[in-house]
Protein backbone atom coordinates (compact mmCIF):
# COMPACT_ATOMS: atom_id res chain seq x y z
CA UNK A 1 0.00 0.00 0.00
CA UNK A 2 1.17 3.30 -0.96
CA UNK A 3 0.48 6.97 -0.50
CA UNK A 4 -0.73 8.27 -3.80
CA UNK A 5 0.43 12.15 -3.03
CA UNK A 6 3.93 10.75 -2.30
CA UNK A 7 4.12 7.51 -3.88
CA UNK A 8 6.05 6.32 -0.26
CA UNK A 9 5.52 2.96 0.82
CA UNK A 10 2.98 2.83 3.94
CA UNK A 11 2.88 -1.12 4.58
CA UNK A 12 3.87 -4.35 2.72
CA UNK A 13 0.36 -6.48 3.74
CA UNK A 14 1.62 -10.13 3.05
CA UNK A 15 -0.76 -12.36 4.86
CA UNK A 16 -4.63 -12.38 5.53
CA UNK A 17 -5.93 -10.22 8.91
CA UNK A 18 -2.73 -8.18 8.17
CA UNK A 19 -4.12 -4.35 9.31
CA UNK A 20 -2.79 -0.81 8.90
CA UNK A 21 -4.10 2.49 10.39
CA UNK A 22 -3.63 4.68 6.96
CA UNK A 23 -5.90 7.23 8.06
CA UNK A 24 -7.35 9.40 11.57
CA UNK A 25 -11.26 9.23 11.49
CA UNK A 26 -13.89 11.87 12.57
CA UNK A 27 -14.94 12.38 15.66
CA UNK A 28 -18.37 13.01 16.28
CA UNK A 29 -20.25 15.89 17.80
CA UNK A 30 -22.87 16.54 20.81
CA UNK A 31 -26.16 16.73 20.25
CA UNK A 32 -28.46 18.66 22.42
CA UNK A 33 -29.18 15.89 24.82
CA UNK A 34 -25.45 16.00 26.14
CA UNK A 35 -26.80 19.21 27.40
CA UNK A 36 -30.37 18.20 28.81
CA UNK A 37 -31.18 18.97 32.75
CA UNK A 38 -34.22 18.35 35.09
CA UNK A 39 -35.02 22.04 34.05
CA UNK A 40 -34.32 22.37 30.79
CA UNK A 41 -34.59 19.38 28.53
CA UNK A 42 -34.63 20.14 25.29
CA UNK A 43 -31.73 22.75 24.95
CA UNK A 44 -30.62 24.50 21.75
CA UNK A 45 -27.05 23.59 22.23
CA UNK A 46 -25.23 21.52 20.41
CA UNK A 47 -21.40 20.79 19.10
CA UNK A 48 -19.76 20.46 15.93
CA UNK A 49 -18.00 17.27 14.89
CA UNK A 50 -14.40 17.07 13.66
CA UNK A 51 -13.57 15.72 9.85
CA UNK A 52 -11.26 12.75 9.86
CA UNK A 53 -8.36 12.83 7.05
CA UNK A 54 -8.34 12.08 3.73
CA UNK A 55 -6.01 10.42 1.68
CA UNK A 56 -4.86 9.06 -1.97
CA UNK A 57 -4.12 5.32 -1.53
CA UNK A 58 -3.12 3.48 -4.12
CA UNK A 59 -2.91 -0.51 -3.66
CA UNK A 60 -0.83 -2.75 -5.64
CA UNK A 61 -1.35 -6.48 -5.90
CA UNK A 62 2.28 -8.07 -5.86
CA UNK A 63 2.11 -11.84 -5.17
CA UNK A 64 4.57 -13.98 -3.55
CA UNK A 65 6.69 -15.55 -5.61
CA UNK A 66 10.06 -17.22 -5.17
CA UNK A 67 11.24 -17.51 -8.23
CA UNK A 68 10.52 -15.21 -11.75
CA UNK A 69 11.20 -15.93 -14.81
CA UNK A 70 12.05 -12.84 -17.15
CA UNK A 71 13.32 -12.77 -20.74
CA UNK A 72 12.64 -10.93 -24.44
CA UNK A 73 9.77 -12.75 -26.75
CA UNK A 74 10.11 -16.10 -27.76
CA UNK A 75 13.32 -16.80 -25.54
CA UNK A 76 11.78 -20.47 -24.02
CA UNK A 77 10.82 -18.88 -20.62
CA UNK A 78 7.10 -21.50 -20.89
CA UNK A 79 9.19 -24.26 -22.20
CA UNK A 80 11.50 -24.31 -19.08
CA UNK A 81 8.88 -24.23 -16.34
CA UNK A 82 7.78 -26.45 -18.49
CA UNK A 83 10.66 -28.60 -17.91
CA UNK A 84 10.96 -27.58 -14.36
CA UNK A 85 7.79 -27.89 -12.68
CA UNK A 86 5.80 -30.21 -14.66
CA UNK A 87 3.42 -27.50 -15.35
CA UNK A 88 1.12 -26.91 -19.07
CA UNK A 89 1.81 -23.52 -19.90
CA UNK A 90 0.91 -22.22 -23.46
CA UNK A 91 3.86 -23.20 -25.57
CA UNK A 92 4.01 -21.82 -29.47
CA UNK A 93 7.10 -21.33 -32.05
CA UNK A 94 6.02 -17.57 -32.27
CA UNK A 95 6.49 -14.56 -29.56
CA UNK A 96 4.63 -13.29 -26.97
CA UNK A 97 2.61 -16.53 -26.14
CA UNK A 98 2.85 -15.15 -22.83
CA UNK A 99 0.85 -12.00 -22.35
CA UNK A 100 -0.07 -11.99 -19.37
CA UNK A 101 2.03 -12.94 -15.99
CA UNK A 102 1.12 -16.59 -14.61
CA UNK A 103 1.76 -18.19 -11.64
CA UNK A 104 3.35 -22.19 -10.81
CA UNK A 105 3.83 -23.93 -8.06
CA UNK A 106 6.23 -27.00 -7.85
CA UNK A 107 6.81 -28.83 -4.83
CA UNK A 108 10.65 -29.90 -3.85
CA UNK A 109 11.84 -32.09 -1.51
CA UNK A 110 8.54 -31.29 0.25
CA UNK A 111 9.29 -27.43 0.03
CA UNK A 112 7.05 -25.34 -1.88
CA UNK A 113 8.26 -22.86 -4.71
CA UNK A 114 6.20 -20.48 -6.82
CA UNK A 115 7.74 -19.52 -9.94
CA UNK A 116 5.96 -16.55 -12.19
CA UNK A 117 6.05 -16.63 -15.80
CA UNK A 118 6.12 -13.16 -16.77
CA UNK A 119 5.09 -10.98 -19.96
CA UNK A 120 7.64 -10.91 -22.35
CA UNK A 121 10.38 -8.32 -21.36
CA UNK A 122 10.24 -5.36 -23.41
CA UNK A 123 10.11 -1.33 -22.48
CA UNK A 124 6.41 -1.59 -22.14
CA UNK A 125 6.51 -4.38 -19.66
CA UNK A 126 9.33 -3.41 -17.07
CA UNK A 127 7.96 -1.71 -14.58
CA UNK A 128 4.55 -4.21 -14.55
CA UNK A 129 7.42 -6.88 -13.79
CA UNK A 130 9.15 -5.05 -11.00
CA UNK A 131 5.99 -4.17 -9.53
CA UNK A 132 4.90 -8.28 -9.39
CA UNK A 133 8.32 -9.66 -8.52
CA UNK A 134 8.69 -7.24 -6.00
CA UNK A 135 8.79 -10.01 -3.34
CA UNK A 136 10.62 -12.40 -5.18
CA UNK A 137 14.28 -13.78 -3.66
CA UNK A 138 15.11 -15.22 -7.21
CA UNK A 139 15.46 -14.11 -11.38
CA UNK A 140 16.23 -16.01 -14.20
CA UNK A 141 16.63 -13.72 -17.25
CA UNK A 142 16.28 -16.62 -19.96
CA UNK A 143 17.91 -15.90 -23.16
CA UNK A 144 17.62 -17.73 -26.87
CA UNK A 145 21.50 -18.42 -27.19
CA UNK A 146 20.63 -18.15 -30.94
CA UNK A 147 19.86 -14.54 -30.58
CA UNK A 148 22.58 -13.38 -28.49
CA UNK A 149 24.72 -11.76 -31.46
CA UNK A 150 21.78 -9.71 -32.87
CA UNK A 151 21.83 -6.03 -31.52
CA UNK A 152 18.57 -4.74 -30.77
CA UNK A 153 17.63 -2.56 -27.25
CA UNK A 154 17.44 -5.60 -25.15
CA UNK A 155 20.95 -5.32 -23.21
CA UNK A 156 19.76 -2.01 -21.92
CA UNK A 157 16.46 -3.58 -20.58
CA UNK A 158 18.33 -6.01 -19.06
CA UNK A 159 21.22 -3.79 -17.79
CA UNK A 160 18.22 -1.89 -15.98
CA UNK A 161 16.31 -4.82 -14.73
CA UNK A 162 19.64 -6.22 -12.88
CA UNK A 163 20.13 -2.66 -11.05
CA UNK A 164 16.51 -2.63 -9.69
CA UNK A 165 17.66 -6.58 -8.36
CA UNK A 166 20.85 -5.38 -7.00
CA UNK A 167 19.31 -2.55 -5.17
CA UNK A 168 18.18 -5.66 -2.66
CA UNK A 169 20.97 -7.60 -0.98
CA UNK A 170 18.63 -10.41 -0.52
CA UNK A 171 17.68 -11.11 -4.35
CA UNK A 172 19.87 -13.45 -6.64
CA UNK A 173 19.83 -13.75 -10.21
CA UNK A 174 20.96 -15.49 -13.07
CA UNK A 175 20.88 -16.24 -16.87
CA UNK A 176 19.91 -19.04 -18.38
CA UNK A 177 20.87 -19.41 -22.15
CA UNK A 178 18.09 -21.90 -24.05
CA UNK A 179 17.76 -23.92 -27.36
CA UNK A 180 21.79 -25.07 -26.59
CA UNK A 181 20.91 -28.01 -28.90
CA UNK A 182 20.59 -25.44 -31.92
CA UNK A 183 24.31 -24.25 -31.71
CA UNK A 184 27.06 -26.41 -32.26
CA UNK A 185 29.16 -25.32 -29.04
CA UNK A 186 28.43 -23.88 -25.55
CA UNK A 187 27.00 -20.76 -25.81
CA UNK A 188 29.10 -18.02 -23.27
CA UNK A 189 27.47 -14.35 -22.32
CA UNK A 190 30.14 -12.05 -20.30
CA UNK A 191 28.23 -11.07 -17.18
CA UNK A 192 29.18 -11.83 -13.15
CA UNK A 193 26.14 -13.80 -12.47
CA UNK A 194 25.83 -17.63 -13.20
CA UNK A 195 25.35 -18.46 -16.35
CA UNK A 196 23.24 -22.16 -17.03
CA UNK A 197 23.19 -23.10 -20.79
CA UNK A 198 20.16 -25.25 -20.89
CA UNK A 199 18.07 -27.13 -24.11
CA UNK A 200 14.56 -28.59 -22.97
CA UNK A 201 14.53 -30.28 -25.51
CA UNK A 202 17.28 -32.49 -24.87
CA UNK A 203 17.06 -31.92 -21.77
CA UNK A 204 20.50 -30.84 -20.90
CA UNK A 205 21.64 -28.18 -17.94
CA UNK A 206 18.08 -28.86 -16.59
CA UNK A 207 19.46 -30.57 -13.37
CA UNK A 208 22.47 -27.82 -12.87
CA UNK A 209 19.64 -25.01 -12.94
CA UNK A 210 17.79 -27.15 -10.19
CA UNK A 211 20.36 -27.16 -8.10
CA UNK A 212 20.66 -23.58 -8.26
CA UNK A 213 16.99 -22.92 -7.88
CA UNK A 214 16.45 -24.87 -4.61
CA UNK A 215 19.52 -24.69 -3.09
CA UNK A 216 18.53 -22.85 0.32
CA UNK A 217 22.04 -21.92 1.35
Amino acid sequence: MYCGDENTLLEDLVSAGDKIKVAEGGKGGKGNINFATSTNQAPRIATEGKEGETKNLNLIFSPKADIVIIGPPNSGKSSLIACITGASPKIADYPFTTRNPHLWTHIHEFSRYIFMDTAPLIPESVELIKTLSRRAKTFLIVLDCTQLEKKNGGKIILKEFEEYVEKDPRKRIAYVLTKTDKEKENPTLATRYPVFPVSVKEEEGIEELKEFLFNKN
